[in-house]
């Protein structure tokens, strides 16, 4: 018969769960950030090569953060309380929310709208529908409590993504012999010294690294919320 896994071991599964999450975001924050500036700018002359290797070290932590995490859970299944499941609701506000993006990407990137501002907005609606379904297999019952978990879910992922694309550019822009100084200064500080499209790739890095703690913040009330009323429910 299996034994119940110790105190000890059980922490560390959930730690290691934690940073494969983590990594599985940084990795795949970068890879994204270097998918839409291949479409909508040129590949840089000097120092392709080591930019390339870059990609694939960063493509190597996205699978090893896989293959992690699927040990983790299947050694030590997450504790969820909810199902599976998906209402037609859930469906209208996604339609809704994703509606809303392409106007924004309509209205800040006009001239990049098609195709990367479309697909972006497709590719996070459909990331917002699976943090629905997420927060639904958390235990949040409640429409209200769903769909702002599901923000929380979002913000978080976002904002980890945003942290992989900036240690990202600071590398590359290493790699390549530029001081990533500027880049720093445009993030933070807001001085003009790229593209536009750029521009706007730094602004939403910048709303990422913002959101990230509010979701983590407001996540952690929900399920305080959550857990009072699951114990308040009569038996």
């Amino acid at each position: 018969m299996d034994q119940p896994n110790p105190p000890q071991h059980a922490r560390s599964l959930d730690r290691r769960k934690t940073i494969a999450w983590i990594l599985l975001a940084l990795s795949g924050g970068g890879l994204l950030l270097f998918l839409v500036v291949s479409l909508t700018e040129r590949s840089p002359g000097g120092g392709l090569n080591a930019l390339n290797v870059l990609v694939a070290i960063s493509f190597a932590v996205l699978i090893a953060s896989i293959v992690s995490l699927r040990r983790s859970y299947r050694e030590q299944p997450g504790n969820f309380t909810g199902f599976w499941h998906l209402s037609i609701i859930d469906f209208y506000v996604v339609t809704v929310f994703a509606a809303v993006l392409m106007a924004l990407m309509k209205a800040f990137w006009p001239e990049n709208f098609n195709p990367v501002g479309i697909g972006m907005s497709l590719v996070v609606a459909f990331v917002f529908l699976f943090c629905i379904l997420f927060a639904a297999r958390h235990g949040f019952s409640s429409l209200r409590l769903k769909y702002v978990a599901a923000l929380c879910f979002l913000c978080i992922g976002l904002g980890w993504l945003a942290v992989g694309s900036v240690l990202f550019v600071i590398i590359a822009r290493t790699i390549l012999g530029s001081n990533p100084s500027g880049f720093l200064e445009t993030l933070f500080i807001g001085k003009n010294i790229y593209t536009t499209s750029h521009l706007l790739i730094t602004k939403l890095m910048r709303i990422g690294l913002a959101v990230l703690p509010i979701g983590i913040m407001w996540l952690r009330r929900l399920r305080r919320l959550r857990d009072q009323f699951t114990y308040s429910e009569p038996r």
